[in-house]
């Protein structure tokens, strides 16, 4: 088997090929879109994973499981080329709607104006970014294999594991064929041929589901130039939380100033922090509410409000307001932190929200109404490996599990019990001197301090 591994450059030509191969083919066998199907993907070794959004309620059977590995192998026993269509954007997406994007390439910078289309006869029509090596035809996969799946019922999609039974000559052999896109080249096919391949979904709730959401996916994007040509006639300023990711392309192009859940481009002179204070509804977040925040609080403000980091509101002073008057509220965030992709720009919503339950004395909404929810909760379970008191974790899997302890307080345990983890281990570590490293490393008889019992006897 030959290692398919990412290029340096974020691209191998046999993995994109494959990806592509088996999205057909799942598209084809489990009757999904094809708009924004794939969520992700990652090759390790002779191994890659995708995530596929099929808005199916169950996961495929095993029967399905193995129509789909039938028809990727057919697909590529045809040895069915692969071509390179060029289009402009406005007329991809005009033709197509948004059959042709992934959901992980989304959003797509608003630079982008001309589209690399690669088109597999009769199979799939793909939106590839320029400088992404593809194999000229199938056939060079030689062939495929599912060795897993995982169904995710929060994403309604599963995530297939599959292995290419190529070996290392055929793999060199295709990277030496693999194209940017522009050594076979075609007409764009016809609305008709790619609406085609993307089938009418059987009836079903999730599989109506996954239909109107491609058909409204669509009829954004129809209708994005439209919406811009009306934004631009009003006289009200547009809303920076209501616009759409067509919205953003046709405002970038004009040189405006662009922010919104898709993207942020900047205007002529930088981004205008007035302007986006008044498209937002919000209010400056001034000193004096600082002040007046340290001083209801009894402790120093946050850095992210000392610093102007966070510089906006909504009602703050009327939260101050009802709070001193000893009016209750509590915090709500959508951040959950089981997510599967945290990175660091996950803490800056998590820290804040701790700083602010502990400084106002408030819970979180979930934990006051149901609860933490312990299985996926990951203070509490990190506190399972390293706390050795049975009791005290119980209490803890009690109160918290009830909604009486707060996140902020289960953190501060488990910072507590880290703390201590090091501290022994560097305690233990500073005692260690190249004698006793050289004394373990000996070879020596091992000694017992005391015999084995002796199993008891069986009585009469």
């Amino acid at each position: 088997m030959a290692a398919v591994v990412r290029s340096s450059d974020g691209s191998d030509p046999v993995t994109e090929t494959a990806i592509r191969v088996l999205k057909a083919a799942a598209v084809s066998v489990l009757k999904c879109p094809m708009a924004l199907t794939t969520m992700l993907y990652k090759a390790k070794k002779s191994v890659v994973s995708m995530s596929i959004k099929t808005y199916l309620d169950t996961p495929p059977t095993e029967e399905e499981l193995r129509a789909v590995e039938a028809q990727a192998n057919a697909i590529i026993g045809e040895d069915a080329p692969l071509h390179t269509v060029r289009m402009s954007k406005a007329d991809a997406e005009a033709r197509y709607g948004m059959r042709i994007y992934e959901n992980f390439q989304m959003p797509l910078p608003a630079s982008v104006e001309e589209l690399r289309l690669v088109y597999l006869p009769g199979r799939a029509l793909d939106y590839v970014p320029d400088g992404t090596p593809m194999l000229p035809s199938t056939g060079l996969l030689s062939g495929l294999a599912i060795t897993g799946l995982k169904f995710k019922n929060k994403k309604k999609g599963p995530e297939f594991s599959f292995k290419l039974t190529i070996t290392a000559e055929q793999d060199a052999a295709a990277r030496s064929a693999a194209t940017l896109g522009e050594a076979s080249t075609c007409e764009p096919p016809a609305a008709a041929e790619i609406e085609a391949i993307d089938n009418e979904p059987p009836s079903g709730e999730g599989t109506l589901k996954a239909k109107a959401v491609a058909e409204a996916v669509t009829a954004e994007v129809e209708a994005a130039p439209a919406a811009a040509a009306a934004s631009a006639a009003s006289s009200e300023p547009p809303s920076g939380a209501g616009a759409s990711a067509g919205d953003s392309a046709e405002a970038a192009a004009e040189g405006k100033q662009v922010i919104n859940p898709w993207a942020v481009e900047a205007g002529e002179g930088g981004i205008d922090y007035d302007k986006l204070v008044r498209d937002f509804g919000c209010s400056v977040i001034t000193e004096d509410i600082v002040t007046r925040i340290e001083n209801v609080t009894k402790r120093r403000a946050h850095r992210f409000l000392r610093r102007g980091i966070f510089f906006t509101h909504r009602d703050l002073d009327l939260l101050l307001d009802r709070y001193c008057s000893g009016e209750p509220f509590y915090l709500y965030t959508g951040r959950g932190p089981s997510s599967e992709a945290l990175h660091l720009g996950h803490l800056i919503p998590f820290e804040f929200t701790r700083y602010l339950q502990q400084a106002f004395n408030v819970p979180l909404v979930e934990h006051q109404e149901n609860g933490a929810n312990l299985e996926v909760d990951v203070p509490y379970q990190w506190l399972r490996f390293f706390m050795e008191d049975d009791e005290e974790l119980a209490r803890i899997a009690t109160e918290y599990g009830a909604g009486r302890m707060l996140t902020s307080e289960v953190k501060d345990i488990l910072i507590a019990e880290l703390k201590r983890v090091v501290r022994d281990h560097q305690a233990a570590k500073a005692l260690v001197t190249d004698e006793t490293v050289e004394a373990y490393m000996r070879c020596r008889a091992l000694e017992f301090d005391a015999p084995p019992a002796k199993p008891a006897s069986a009585s009469s």
